[in-house]
């Protein structure tokens, strides 16, 4: 558990360092991950789950603010992501 924290912290850290680049910033803010994170001694593991919550970092947000979080069809477009 203690593991898993740590890669929430480190994707809460990075979440929007690409931001103001001219490409996506979830994507690039991804590859970022993946250079960085094995440097600030993450396994492999977690720095693909770090780079996976960066790069859907937007997807989580808009569902939660934009869909209805009571209707099923919102719940399973949801699950089909994660």
């Amino acid at each position: 558990l203690k593991k898993s924290r740590e890669a929430l912290y480190v994707a809460v850290l990075l979440h929007d360092i690409a931001k103001g680049r001219p490409e996506d910033h979830s994507e690039a803010g991804a590859r970022i991950a993946r250079r960085i994170c094995p440097h600030m001694g993450l396994s492999a593991a977690d720095t693909e789950t770090v780079a996976w919550l960066v790069e859907n970092h937007l997807v989580m947000s808009m569902t939660a603010q934009t869909r209805d979080l009571n209707d099923r069809k919102t719940i399973e477009d949801f699950a089909s992501i994660v």
